[in-house]
């Protein structure tokens, strides 16, 4: 393989040849091609990292492009991940760039993390991240992750041998927490903390400089900056939930969280209705409750409330849980 294209990377002090033949020999999952994936990943195609595996199930939206430069008007309606596997193969033809349209989740996680060498997460949901994790630390690779809020974000690297594990930053999931369709988010924003993914990706693949031990915290209203020692010692004790295609239900019930308007609009067939908002209130009073050992997969519109109300049911003793891979629309 002629390697003229990363003459000016080999330069750098330690990285050299050897640097490059790792990269191009490192096999890689990005996890997300939105706002992070978008920016991340054509810096680590240009880099040279030899092959790319891109997942996500989510389609481009018109209200995407402001921050998920890798896609124009005319991939609008198109999977992510296919589009931006066939951008990537054309920016460099002497890498291996493949896909899955699909989500990721507790079971799947373990499987996908024995095949690579290193996960980035450039995900907007807690279940993802605590199944990568998870799985990260027993197949003993590094997750790359950062996670982005209006102006600000967070940047780690967690799992790997000898590196800190992403629940000791955060023990438990937020119910409350945001995420860029709750909160918006600066398309620059994206790309600073995407770019910052692919940067740490590359030096702990190619070996060259050393991968940052502490969380980064960053502001970029104003760009002060913490460093975040991560706690050694936690207790933490939620559970991911796999994800489960609609072919696939079985015995597990469908619950749909959406409130009970939308719910008679459409819904699942099979499918029965208990409110996000019944769920936070504890299913107080409720009729038909479900019992704590019934299979559950719940869905919504777009996953987000879905995922906050397993969370909610899983801290009430609910332990057959899991998400549909699929909302409704």
């Amino acid at each position: 393989m002629k390697l003229d294209r990363y003459n000016r990377q080999m330069l750098v002090n330690g990285f050299g040849k050897k640097g490059q033949k790792r990269l191009l020999d490192s096999k890689i999952l990005v996890v997300g091609a939105g706002g992070l994936g978008a920016a991340c990943l054509p810096y680590l195609a240009g880099a040279g990292v030899g092959h790319i595996t891109i997942m996500d199930m989510d389609k481009v939206e018109i209200s995407n492009l402001h921050r998920q430069v890798l896609y124009n008007e005319n991939d609008v309606g198109m999977f992510k991940a296919k589009t931006a596997a066939t951008k990537l193969a054309t920016q460099n033809s002497q890498i291996k760039v493949t896909y899955l349209i699909d989500s990721i989740g507790a079971q799947n996680a373990n499987i996908l993390a024995n095949e690579y060498d290193l996960i980035i997460d450039c995900t907007d949901n807690y279940n993802a991240k605590y199944a990568m994790n998870d799985a990260c630390v027993a197949a003993q690779i590094p997750l790359v992750s950062a996670s982005i809020e209006g102006m600000s974000g967070y940047l780690g690297v967690f799992a790997g041998k000898g590196m800190a594990n992403y629940r000791g930053l955060f023990n438990e999931p937020a119910l409350n927490a945001l995420n860029c369709s709750d909160s918006g988010v600066l398309g620059s924003v994206a790309g600073i903390f995407g770019l910052m993914q692919a940067h740490e990706a590359i030096k702990y693949l190619s070996g060259v400089g050393e991968v940052i031990k502490h969380v980064i915290m960053l502001d970029l209203f104003d760009f002060s900056m913490q460093k975040i020692q991560v706690e050694l010692d936690y207790q933490s004790t939620f559970k991911p939930f796999d994800i489960i295609h609609l072919n696939d239900i079985d015995q597990h019930q469908l619950l749909d969280v959406r409130e009970i308007s939308e719910f008679t609009l459409e819904h699942f067939n099979n499918a029965i209705n208990w409110p996000l908002s019944y769920i936070s209130d504890g299913l107080n009073g409720k009729e038909n409750k479900p019992k704590p050992d019934d299979k559950l997969v719940l869905y919504c519109a777009k996953g987000i409330r879905a995922e906050r109300a397993a969370i909610a049911l899983q801290r009430s003793g609910y332990s057959q849980l899991a998400l549909l891979s699929t909302g409704i629309v």
